[in-house]
C-alpha cells in the first residue's frame, strides 16, 4: 500500500492542463503550405515526365515518326469545323485512271483451252504490265537501344503509282505498314531508289499516299518502270483469276496466282462501306500488296484492317468503289465527318421487316457529330438536309455536299414501343481536310 502511494506521488508532478483549441487555428498557414507543396510537386512531376519521355524515346526508338511529324500541322493535317472551299489553296486535281472494261478478265481460266505454255506466258505478260505501276517500299523505324547503339527495324511493303502533282509522284499504300516508320525508301523495278514522304492518309480506311520528288524518277516516267495504274471493275466476277503482287508471301517482289472465291462481302468503316474480295491464295504474317486482274488493272489492296478478315487466305479491299476517296487523298481534299457505322437495307430485308428505305445505323462513335445529335444504333437515316439516302453511295454523295460547322436536319426512323416513327434531329458535321 505504501509502494502504491509513492508511485502516485511520483506522477503527481506530471500534470497536463488540457485547453480547448480554436476550430480554425492555423488553417491559413496550412493551406498556404499545401499550395506551395502542390506547385513544387507539379513542377517536379513535369520535369521528370519530360525527361523520361525523351529518355524512353532515345532508348526505345520512340522518336517522331513520319505520321507524328505529319500531324504537326502542315497542309495535310486535319482541321475541324472548316467549310470546304474556304481559305484552302486550289488542289492539284489529280484524277484516278479507271479501266473502261466491265469485266475483270478476258483471259481463259482453263489452261487447256489455249495450252499451258501460252497460258503461263500470258500471265507473265500481265505481271510485266502490272509491275510498271508497282513499287517497293521499305518502311524503316530507327531507334537507340539501352547500350546507346542505333538500330533499324525494316518492313517491306508495296505501293502503286496513281498520279503526280507539279512537284511529286504519288503512290497509294496500306497505311498500317508505314504508320510507325521514321523513314521511307521507294524503289522502282529498275532498282532506282528515292526517299518517300507521307503525303496524305485516311486512318478510317487505312489508306495512305506517299510522295517522291519528280526529279528523283525523271527518267523513268512513262517508261516500263513507272506508269500510272488503272483500277478494275467495281464488281469483280466470282471465280476470276487474279495475281497478288508486292509482298504477298512475305517476300518482296514475289507473285502469287489464284482465284476470287467471294466478291460481295463488305465491311463498315465509319461513314461508309468497303467492299472486299477473298482469294484462294494463302496468307502469310506480313503479306502486303495488290490484286491485279488479267488485264493488269488493280482489283484491290491487301489490307486486313479494311477487310476485317483474319482468315488464312488473302483478302483485298476493292479500290474502284473508293475512287472518290482516293482522289480526295491525292488532292488533299475536304471531307465531311458524321461518325456512324452503317449497313444498307436491302429490298429483301425491307420486305421481311418494317424497316424503311435508308441507312441502318449499327454503331455511333462516342463524341462524334452523330453522337452529339442523338443518333442511336438501330436508327435508320432516311433523309439528310432534305435529300433521301437509300444506300451508302447516296449517303456519301450527300455528305460531300455538306459544309463542316453548319447545322442540318436529319430525318431518322426510330423504333419506339415496337413501332417505328420518323423524327428529326439536328446535326452539325465536322469538315476536315486530308
Amino acid at each position: 500500500m505504501k509502494k502504491k502511494k509513492e508511485d502516485l506521488e511520483q506522477f503527481d508532478s506530471i500534470k497536463e492542463r488540457l485547453e480547448p483549441k480554436k476550430a480554425f487555428a492555423g488553417i491559413g498557414s496550412k493551406l498556404f503550405t499545401t499550395l506551395i507543396l502542390a506547385v513544387v510537386f507539379g513542377i517536379t512531376a513535369g520535369v521528370v515526365l519530360s525527361a523520361t519521355e525523351q529518355f524512353v524515346g532515345r532508348r526505345f526508338g520512340m522518336g517522331k515518326t513520319l505520321f507524328q511529324s505529319f500531324r504537326g500541322g502542315h497542309a495535310g493535317s486535319q482541321t475541324e469545323n472548316e467549310v470546304p472551299g474556304q481559305e484552302a489553296p486550289e488542289p492539284p486535281k489529280v484524277t484516278l485512271p479507271l479501266s473502261d472494261k466491265a469485266e475483270v478478265t478476258q483471259t481463259p481460266c482453263d489452261a487447256t483451252e489455249i495450252g499451258p505454255v501460252e497460258y503461263y506466258a500470258g500471265i507473265a505478260d500481265v505481271m510485266e504490265k502490272a509491275e510498271a505501276s508497282l513499287v517497293s517500299v521499305l518502311a524503316i523505324t530507327e531507334g537507340v537501344d539501352w547500350f546507346s547503339e542505333t538500330y533499324e527495324k525494316r518492313q517491306d511493303a508495296a505501293a502503286i503509282y496513281v498520279g503526280a502533282t507539279e512537284e511529286a509522284h504519288l503512290f497509294l499504300i496500306n497505311f498500317d505498314h508505314i504508320q510507325a516508320a521514321t523513314r521511307l525508301e521507294v524503289t522502282l523495278k529498275n532498282k532506282v531508289s528515292a526517299q518517300g514522304n507521307l503525303y496524305a492518309f485516311d486512318e478510317n480506311y487505312h489508306l495512305a499516299v506517299i510522295s517522291v520528288p519528280k526529279k528523283a524518277f525523271a527518267k523513268e516516267v512513262g517508261s516500263s518502270f513507272l506508269k500510272p495504274s488503272s483500277f478494275g471493275a467495281e464488281q469483280p466476277r466470282l471465280g476470276s483469276p487474279v495475281l497478288a503482287l508486292g509482298v504477298p508471301n512475305a517476300h518482296a517482289g514475289a507473285m502469287e496466282f489464284g482465284l476470287l472465291t467471294s466478291v460481295n462481302t463488305s465491311n463498315a468503316p465509319y461513314d461508309g462501306l468497303a467492299s472486299y474480295v477473298t482469294t484462294s491464295i494463302p496468307k502469310y504474317a506480313k503479306s502486303d500488296g495488290f490484286l491485279f486482274d488479267m488485264q493488269g488493272n488493280v482489283v484491290g489492296i491487301l489490307n486486313d484492317s479494311l477487310t476485317g478478315e483474319a482468315d488464312s487466305v488473302l483478302c483485298g479491299a476493292v479500290l474502284a468503289p473508293l475512287k472518290d476517296l482516293v482522289e480526295k487523298l491525292l488532292n488533299r481534299g475536304f471531307y465531311t465527318y458524321f461518325g456512324v457505322r452503317m449497313r444498307e437495307i436491302t429490298e429483301e430485308a425491307r420486305k421481311r421487316t418494317s424497316l424503311p428505305a435508308g441507312i441502318y445505323v449499327t454503331e455511333v462513335l462516342q463524341d462524334s457529330p452523330a453522337f452529339l445529335a442523338g443518333l442511336l444504333p438501330g436508327d435508320v437515316i432516311v433523309k439528310i438536309a432534305g435529300k433521301k439516302v437509300r444506300n451508302e453511295k447516296e449517303f456519301r454523295a450527300v455528305l460531300d455536299t455538306l459544309a463542316g460547322g453548319k447545322t442540318y436536319a436529319v430525318v431518322i426512323s426510330r423504333e419506339n414501343n415496337a413501332a417505328r416513327k420518323n423524327q428529326e434531329l439536328l446535326i452539325r458535321p465536322e469538315g476536315k481536310q486530308y
